[in-house]
């Protein structure tokens, strides 16, 4: 009994030693991406020609590879055909060459050798000592080799040893891609926030139960740099080089011209609503809602609702936030509150100049709020006088919270000394 369990034991790991593993994708958020897909080739012992079909339409040629996961053999040569069989592209490989131009002549069909010249806007060609444009009739092709129904890989693969090998098949390619949006239900001083990434699948290749892994960072490709998303805390994170890495916990089907909308996570955030009127940025004074994540998020878009029917009160564009760093959502302008620089005075004593402001704001709720004031000076500039408390977040940037009490008006006023 042992004996005859044996060979079977062995054809059992022999098997499973065999098995594909899924795919494996690794997405940037530029519309393009790093696949590995891995085949099983049946080889003779020396050099054989495979045609590998099924990869990506927008594979980058130059990337890619090939190696084995069990016994050894050599990539000789290969090239990708993507021209797929229609028309135009089945024309481009007899430009110079001879056709058969048919014609229906009514009693007869009459069969002419021509040159073709050229197809782009109608048919050009040459017929001895005379040049024939659009001429009646279509074209009869000799048949070069098979065309390509589909992009294939023509390789050249030369084996130690006839059998089956398992090889894996990496390679760069256009038409995959990454985003994030965000979902937030609003809740006294708490924001339950949902974060979902679009996967993008437009490679004209299905890839089922793939392992993907997300790169955010910012990296340089031939042509022209590729801009990433920054760092997030979404699945297991990792690192790659100067990169953030992020893999998926769970294999994803990613079907071909198809997009997969994949939980990230779903997280409680502290949340305060601030009001901000920032001088010629927009107009009116506006709600904003201010978080605090420890985690960093990337640019993507965001929606936030609130009220038991959850009513969208306010969505925009996330730019890149660093872990820790404030996240301001503008959610709209406050029906309310209102606010308005005036220039009380302006004089230029030759190398400086100095500017006085006065904003004044009203508030006409029941209960009392802050607004904080924001405005921009660029150049070297400072702050000669200021009739409330105010910081310099950055060197253009001066803010200023003022205090209102419920239905009261209130003001600051403000003197600037610019250098000319």
């Amino acid at each position: 009994m042992k004996k005859a369990l044996f060979p079977l034991v062995l054809l059992l790991i022999s098997s499973l030693a065999m098995a594909a593993p899924s795919p494996n994708l690794v997405l940037y958020n530029q519309g393009w991406g790093l696949i590995r897909d891995y085949r099983e080739l049946t080889l003779m012992g020396g050099v054989n020609q495979v045609h590998l079909t099924g990869v990506a339409a927008g594979l980058e040629a130059g990337s890619f590879q090939l190696r084995s996961l069990d016994e050894p053999l050599s990539l000789l040569e290969y090239g990708f055909r993507h021209d797929l069989a229609d028309p135009s592209t089945l024309l481009d490989r007899y430009l110079g060459k001879k056709v058969q131009l048919i014609s229906d002549q009514g009693r007869y069909v009459e069969v002419l050798d021509v040159e073709l010249l050229s197809h782009r806007e109608g048919i050009i060609v040459k017929a001895g000592d005379k040049i024939l444009l659009n001429p009646p009739g279509w074209l009869q092709l000799s048949l070069l080799d098979e065309p390509a129904l589909e992009p294939t890989l023509d390789c050249l693969i030369e084996a130690e040893s006839k059998g089956r090998h398992l090889v894996e098949l990496s390679y760069a390619a256009h038409g995959l891609g990454w985003d994030v949006n965000y979902t937030g239900s609003l809740k006294e001083d708490c924001l339950d926030l949902d974060a979902w990434v679009t996967l993008r699948n437009n490679t004209g290749v299905s890839f089922p139960k793939a392992q993907i892994k997300l790169v955010a960072g910012e990296l340089n490709r031939i042509g022209s740099p590729v801009r990433l998303m920054k760092a997030m805390d979404a699945a297991q994170e990792g690192e790659l080089f100067e990169y953030h890495t992020y893999t998926l916990q769970r294999p994803v089907d990613l079907p071909k011209d198809q997009a997969r909308h994949v939980s990230l996570f779903s997280r409680k955030l502290p949340a305060q609503i601030l009001y901000s009127y920032e001088v010629g940025q927009r107009e009116g004074v506006w709600a904003v809602l201010q978080l605090e994540s420890p985690s960093a998020l990337p640019g993507g878009n965001w929606r936030i609702f609130q009220g038991e029917c959850q009513e969208l009160i306010g969505q925009g564009s996330l730019g890149h936030i660093a872990p820790g760093q404030p996240v301001n959502l503008p959610l709209g302008r406050a029906f309310d509150l209102t606010a308005k620089r005036i220039k009380l005075e302006e004089k230029d004593r030759g190398w400086r100049k100095e500017e006085t402001f006065q904003v004044v704001l009203t508030n006409p709720k029941d209960e009392p709020v802050i607004i904080r004031v924001v405005d921009r000076f660029w150049g070297d500039w400072e702050v000669a006088e200021c009739s409330l408390p105010y910081h310099r977040p950055e060197a253009y940037l001066l803010e200023i919270d003022v205090f209102l009490p419920p239905r009261q008006e209130g003001q600051v006023t403000y003197r600037i000394v610019s250098k000319l």
